[in-house]
């Protein structure tokens, strides 16, 4: 069974949670799934209270006091899932460039694949793909740039 719960961020707006029996979240949104997902509304809050209480206070110094273990990785491969593990170690109010989390995470050279696994992520928010950067611009984002631009700021990162 896959569950549903809509968390309201003062500043972001909704954030869109889906998790399944085994309490591993399934994805993290702030558009709604990109899955095809029939999901039964639940209380997110009283099942995962880590992610809950981390994603309502985004923004504010709050670090994480959960592991990505509470991530579902299997539907992607060992290579985005090293990536995503490594990026969730990358601290609040920093960046990092597209081929540096690659050759952190153990594949030098892989800069494009890493910039594809941030493309396909599913967590947003608590696997930080706004942290991540081209060597010479803000990169891409998986939506409009803007709201990049907004998560790096709330962060403390300038952005000129």
């Amino acid at each position: 069974m896959i569950y549903t719960d809509i968390i309201s961020h003062s500043e972001l707006g909704e954030i869109f949670v889906y998790w399944g029996d085994d309490e591993k979240i399934k994805e993290i949104s702030l558009e709604g799934s990109h899955l095809d997902i029939l999901a039964v509304q639940e209380n997110f809050a009283s099942v995962i209270p880590g992610v809950y209480n981390y994603l309502l206070s985004f923004g504010r110094d709050r670090k994480p006091d959960f592991t990505p273990d509470i991530l579902d990785f299997s539907w992607c491969g060992g290579f985005m899932e090293k990536v995503y593990r490594t990026l969730f170690n990358v601290p609040r109010g920093t960046t990092v460039a597209y081929g540096e989390l690659a050759e952190m995470a153990g594949f030098p050279g892989a800069a494009r694949a890493a910039g594809t696994a941030m493309k396909k992520n599913r967590f947003t928010l608590v696997i930080p793909c706004h942290r991540v950067v081209g060597a010479n611009s803000l990169g891409g984002f998986n939506g409009d740039i803007s709201l990049k631009i907004k998560l790096l700021r709330m962060e403390g990162v300038e952005i000129e």
